[in-house]
C-alpha cells in the first residue's frame, strides 16, 4: 500500500484559503519567477498517451484535462513523462512489485472509475489501442465518437463486478435513512465518464498489462473520487464533518475490493 504520494502539494493547499484548490506537486517554476508556475499535475504526468497534442484530435485536445502550459493552475502534464520523483515513484513500486491491483484515492464526485480515461471503451477492435501510432491525431476522447480505447471484455466485466462489490459496500454503510444512502450512492464508470484525461496514475497500472516486455499479468485499477461539493461536504477540501463518513467509505471500498478480487 501506498501513502499520500504528494505531501508536499497537500500541505500547500490547506496552508491558506487562496491555496485550497492547489493540486500539483511544488516542483520550482522554469525560468519564471511566478508562483503560479510552479509545481506539475501528478495525475496528469504518468507515461501513457502523455503527449496528448499528439494522441488527439483537435476536438480532443480542447476536450481533454490536460495542458503543456507550466503555469496552468491545475493540470500541467509536466516537461516529460515520469519527470516528477513523485510520479516514478508509483511507477518503480507498480513494475518492480509486479502490482496486480491499485486505487488511486482522490476527491471528488462519488464515483469509482475504471480504465480507460482517454476515450471510450470497446472491446472489439484490439487494433484501437493507445501503443498504435495509426490513429495518433484521430482520437477524439469523446463517447461515440470514430475511436475507442480497446480494452478485453473479461477485463471489462472484472472491473464492473469489482467496482460494483465497492460501491455495494459503501451504500450499505450509509444505513437504512435515504439522505444518507444518497449521500454515499458512487457510480461505477469509466474514467471518461468524469471527463478526457491522459497520464493518470490507475490508467497507467492498468496499461502495464499490454506494454510491458513480457507483459505484466492483469492488473486491476480504480480511481476513488469521494465526496461531493454538494450538502456542505466541501468538495476537494472535505470538512472535517464529514471525515468519519469519508473514512468510512474509504474504508469500506478497500474491503470490498480485497475480498472481490480474491473470490475472482
Amino acid at each position: 500500500m501506498l501513502a499520500l504520494i504528494n505531501p508536499d502539494g497537500r500541505a500547500f493547499s490547506q496552508s491558506s484559503a487562496p491555496n485550497a484548490m492547489w493540486r500539483k506537486n511544488r516542483r520550482p517554476p522554469a525560468g519564471s519567477a511566478d508562483s503560479s508556475c510552479m509545481g506539475v499535475d501528478l495525475n496528469r504526468n504518468f507515461d501513457l498517451a502523455w503527449d496528448f497534442e499528439r494522441y488527439y484530435n483537435d476536438a480532443g485536445d480542447v476536450a481533454v484535462s490536460a495542458s503543456n502550459d507550466p503555469c496552468d493552475f491545475q493540470v500541467y502534464v509536466g516537461p516529460s513523462a515520469l519527470s516528477e520523483p513523485e510520479s516514478q515513484n508509483v511507477a518503480s513500486i507498480l513494475r518492480e512489485r509486479q502490482a496486480e491491483f491499485y486505487i488511486d484515492v482522490h476527491s471528488f464526485s462519488r464515483k469509482i472509475l475504471f480504465p480507460w480515461g482517454m476515450d471510450s471503451n470497446q472491446s472489439r477492435d484490439p487494433a484501437m489501442n493507445f501503443r498504435n501510432p495509426t490513429f495518433d491525431g484521430r482520437r477524439d476522447g469523446g463517447v461515440g465518437g470514430p475511436y475507442g480505447e480497446f480494452i478485453p471484455q473479461d477485463l471489462l466485466d472484472e472491473h464492473v463486478r469489482i467496482g460494483t462489490a465497492m460501491h455495494d459496500a459503501m451504500l450499505e454503510g450509509a444505513g437504512d435513512d435515504p439522505r444518507a444512502r444518497a449521500r454515499s450512492e458512487y457510480a461505477v464508470e469509466p474514467g471518461l465518464a468524469l471527463y478526457p484525461t491522459t497520464g493518470t496514475a490507475s490508467d497507467y497500472a492498468a496499461s502495464l498489462q499490454f506494454v510491458d516486455d513480457p507483459p505484466a499479468e492483469r492488473i486491476i485499477a480504480y480511481t476513488l473520487e469521494i465526496g461531493m461539493d454538494t450538502g456542505g461536504e466541501g468538495g476537494f477540501q472535505p470538512v472535517p464533518a464529514i471525515y468519519p463518513k469519508i473514512e468510512r467509505e474509504v474504508h469500506l471500498a478497500l474491503m470490498a475490493f480485497l475480498s472481490a478480487a480474491a473470490a475472482g
